[in-house]
């Protein structure tokens, strides 16, 4: 399964209620759909331009926050896959603070865990 390719088909209006089933915050779930509100794309074919369409269903990929999202679309649709195995979860570590030292989850007593 091609998880770019995945991401790629989810429209903002389906993002948006994937992020209030998360508990984002009505600011942040404005600023997503700002950033891809009047998305623009152009085909080019050997130099020539033709003429702009609206982007519908695509997250871009160069927004900072694409990874977040992916990861919130991604965690949506293992719960749908998984509703009816009560017992089958997802265990996920975290940590506050420091978001990209990978070491910080590796201390036992700091790091919290939840099962999804």
């Amino acid at each position: 399964m091609d998880l770019t390719k995945a991401f790629d088909t989810i429209s903002v209006e389906v993002l948006r209620r994937i992020m209030e089933k998360f508990g984002c915050p009505g600011k942040s779930i404005s600023m997503v759909h700002q950033f891809h509100d009047g998305m623009l794309a152009r085909v080019l074919d050997d130099g020539d331009s033709f003429n702009a369409f609206p982007v519908t269903n695509r997250v871009n990929q160069i927004f900072v926050l694409a990874p977040t999202l992916f990861s919130m679309k991604f965690s949506a649709m293992l719960s749908v896959t998984f509703c009816e195995y009560e017992e089958t979860s997802i265990k996920i570590r975290y940590r506050t603070g420091r978001l990209f030292n990978l070491w910080r989850l590796q201390a036992k007593t700091k790091a919290e865990e939840d099962s999804v």
